[in-house]
């Protein structure tokens, strides 16, 4: 008889602008499948209106404050419980410094609404003690009836106590009847309280009749949307039609994500049926992102709610893995089977080609080791050559200074007996005090000194024509050497080119220079701090400046 009178409901309401064969499941749940992964995007809208919000909470005017707390409290109240009830508390709160009585039992009743959202019924009738509605207007007393029938209603659903429920339900019903009586008859909640009441009376056909007024009343994807389009399902999911219950269940869904609602039921409701079809991946999903958004809202009872929904999608979600395990393995055994036997195939066609690869690999054997040989001899040949030039470099360097030495030594004696002669011809003249000027005086050695350099100078640059050019290269650009007489090194000059001659020996390079050990040290490290590239390296370099090239090897 029951069922017989579902059929006829069924047959009787339909739907006037959907025809549940019409509906495109996959296109549907794409849409939602696209929305939850831009969630983020619909939180960033959300997240920027209250950062907003919040910046212009320094003002000083009081007033101002108490009314950026409550956009605050409407920003949050579906979306994060815990900051709407702090902004509608601080809105109490400033309402109260202010004498503003009606704004204080307002918000007081917005306070108990949220309360009894989140589930906690004590603090709401607590707050309801607290509201006099001799300070409410009109406005103000609308609210109070929808916060005392939404407590009462709440607290009637959910509790075990029969007698405790029934009188919970006669209060809920009060309250419900002054919102009728006060509320216009084309506004939301008038509508959502009379489509419940003609439910509870089975009237269905009534009921649709009114949320269909409900939802062409509202603007589509709007949070509003979100809220009636539940209801709708439930008028459908109470008559048996599965397909349109799923449909507005996904309906509802994605206006709930478009507009970063935490507080949602839409789409938990619809992975639980989803997971009794038998859809077990598409159902974890929609869990998982609905367990998140109710621990973002984060209120013990919406927990409560999905947990034994979670834990049974889970569940669902862990067999359907174990049955595809189970598969796999039948599989993978099927296909090891065949892969001995391609091995075995393969191990006896390889076993052919070996014995022809052999002589192949004998061959490319020798190859190699002739090619290794050649290798080493061009490496050989190589490093000879580079030695070769080395020594040719060395023997040149030796001849131009060897040269160079024995022509200043011949000169030197010359000096030393002309030196000689003007001595003995100041001691046979008794000239003593001119011959004591002239061996007090130290321009002889300075004399002998810049010559000596000035020789060095010449004979190097002879040798290394491009050294100073290319030393320079070596620099960075603030710390390059330009000589104003291109034929005369200067003393950092003179210092590389004897360590490019192979003297790097400090207390060498010092005594010949004629300067202290510390001077040295000093004008090296200078250097090697001015290099472009790695310090350590820069002296290395030096050595190799003006190398001739080694030839190539043919």
């Amino acid at each position: 008889m029951r069922i017989l009178i579902i059929c006829i409901t069924l047959l009787s309401i339909g739907c006037p602008c959907l025809n549940a064969k019409e509906i495109d499941f996959e296109t549907l749940y794409s849409q939602l499948d696209d929305a939850i992964a831009h969630s983020q995007k619909y939180v960033a809208v959300r997240e920027s209106r209250i950062s907003s919000l919040k910046r212009q909470l320094n003002t000083k005017d009081a007033k101002k404050q108490m009314n950026i707390c409550h956009k605050l409290y409407d920003e949050y109240k579906a979306y994060k419980n815990d900051s709407a009830t702090a902004y509608i508390k601080h809105s109490i709160l400033l309402s109260e410094k202010l004498g503003m009585k009606n704004k204080t039992a307002e918000y007081l009743c917005e306070c108990m609404l949220q309360s009894s959202v989140a589930g906690y019924y004590p603090e709401a009738l607590q707050l309801l003690s607290r509201i006099h509605t001799a300070d409410l207007d009109r406005h103000g007393l609308s609210l109070y009836y929808r916060a005392t029938n939404h407590l009462y209603g709440e607290m009637a659903f959910y509790t075990n106590d029969h007698d405790m429920q029934q009188e919970f339900y006669r209060k809920a019903n009060v309250f419900r009847d002054s919102i009728f009586s006060t509320y216009p008859h084309n506004d939301n909640l008038y509508l959502q309280k009379r489509e419940d009441q003609l439910i509870a009376a089975k009237k269905y056909r009534e009921a649709l009749s009114i949320n269909d007024k409900w939802l062409n009343m509202v603007r589509k994807d709007s949070h509003e949307y979100a809220i009636v389009t539940f209801f709708r399902q439930q008028l459908y999911s109470i008559i048996g039609q599965n397909d349109m219950t799923k449909y507005w269940l996904a309906k509802s869904a994605i206006a709930d994500i478009h507009n970063a609602i935490m507080d949602q039921a839409s789409l938990w409701t619809l992975a639980d049926r989803l997971s009794k079809e038998g859809d077990t991946e598409r159902s974890f999903n929609y869990i998982s992102f609905a367990w998140k958004a109710s621990q973002t809202f984060n209120t013990r009872i919406r927990s409560w709610l999905i947990s034994p929904i979670l834990s049974n999608i889970d569940n669902n979600y862990q067999k359907g893995i174990y049955e595809n395990n189970r598969n796999l393995k039948v599989f993978i055994t099927v296909i090891s089977l065949l892969v001995v036997l391609l091995v075995f195939l393969l191990f006896y066609v390889n076993k052919q080609r070996r014995r022809i690869a052999m002589g192949r690999n004998e061959l490319k054997k020798i190859n190699d080791e002739l090619e290794h040989i050649n290798h080493e001899l061009y490496s050989a040949n190589e490093q000879l050559e580079k030695t070769n030039l080395k020594l040719d470099e060395s023997n040149r360097v030796k001849e131009e200074y060897i040269g160079r030495f024995i022509g200043i030594c011949s000169l030197y004696i010359d000096k030393m007996d002309d030196y000689r002669k003007k001595v003995n011809k100041l001691l046979r003249n008794r000239e003593f005090t001119e011959l004591a000027e002239i061996t007090k005086n130290a321009e002889f050695k300075e004399k002998e000194m810049d010559e000596l350099y000035a020789n060095f100078d010449a004979v190097f640059i002879h040798l290394f024509p491009t050294f100073v050019e290319d030393f320079n290269q070596l620099l960075k650009e603030p710390n390059r050497i330009h000589l104003s007489d291109q034929k005369k090194l200067n003393t950092i000059l003179r210092i590389f080119a004897l360590i490019r001659l192979g003297i790097d020996d400090s207390v060498k390079i010092s005594e010949f220079l004629n300067y202290s050990l510390n001077t040295i040290y000093n004008y090296r490290a200078k250097m090697r701090n001015a290099a472009l590239g790695n310090r350590d390296d820069f002296e290395g370099k030096v050595k190799t400046l003006g190398t001739l090239p080694v030839p190539a090897l043919h």
